[in-house]
């Protein structure tokens, strides 16, 4: 009689070579349900990511956007005027300076245009141009000591021109002009209500005037302190006339 051993039941210890290998093809391949095991220091936050530290720039770094930064505000502080140098302020000023003196000569354009001689048989007379005058100006200011204080004579005033220029630039005290021709003289009264009634000089002291006259007929040159006069055509007794007026005055400068 025969003894029959019992089969084995199928599992991991059939034999100890296949039990191995289901062993480590399950460790291997994990089914797609299964979750990795949780270590204390991998929990997620939600709605919150976390950074590495090496992600986040340290404070000795410096980058371009920070280096912008920094010189942007480096500029200037908000709400604090910097005041110009020297040199730039005189710089603008003499802008808006020679801006203010066109203006003057645009409304005289604008009124008497350029008139000239009115052919009477009356004296020779020229007007100077704006740029003309604005270099005798600036020779005047420089070595004849032109400025705020002075006293200005035009002698043969004509429309006005060298009058108007010297009350804007350097804005003397007075600019005083007389004229032989009356149709002349009123046509620099009619150039000073135009200028008078311009914006940037509304709110300007009165300094300038206009008077009808013979020059000759004066004594002296007091009280001013500079003379000018545009003297191409004067006669010869008239120019004599006028240096026995400039001896016996005060005034340092004739031009």
């Amino acid at each position: 009689m025969a003894v029959m051993s019992p089969q084995a039941t199928v599992g991991p210890f059939l034999s100890p070579s296949r039990g191995d290998g289901l062993k480590k093809r399950s460790m291997a391949s994990p089914s797609v349900g299964d979750k990795p095991p949780k270590t204390p220091g991998s929990e997620t936050t939600v709605g919150r990511k976390r950074k590495g530290l090496s992600s986040q720039p340290s404070s000795t770094t410096t980058t371009p956007s920070s280096n912008k930064k920094r010189t942007r505000l480096s500029i200037g502080t908000p709400g604090k005027v910097t005041p110009l140098a020297d040199i730039r302020q005189k710089e603008v000023e003499r802008t808006f300076t020679e801006h203010e003196v066109s203006e003057v000569y645009k409304a005289i354009r604008k009124q008497t245009g350029s008139l000239g001689g009115n052919a009477a048989g009356g004296a020779i007379y020229g007007e100077i141009t704006q740029a003309s005058f604005q270099r005798v100006v600036d020779y005047m200011k420089e070595k004849c000591e032109l400025s705020k204080t002075s006293r200005f004579l035009d002698v043969g005033s004509g429309l006005g021109k060298p009058n108007f220029h010297v009350s804007v630039d350097p804005g003397v005290q007075v600019s005083y002009g007389i004229e032989l021709e009356e149709l002349r003289w009123h046509l620099s009264l009619h150039n000073l209500r135009s200028v008078l009634s311009l914006d940037s000089q509304r709110n300007k002291p009165l300094s300038t005037v206009f008077t009808a006259g013979d020059i000759t007929h004066a004594q002296t040159f007091e009280p001013f302190s500079h003379v000018y006069s545009f003297d191409v055509g004067f006669p010869p007794d008239v120019m004599d006339k006028m240096a026995d007026m400039f001896n016996r005055s005060s005034a340092k400068y004739f031009a």
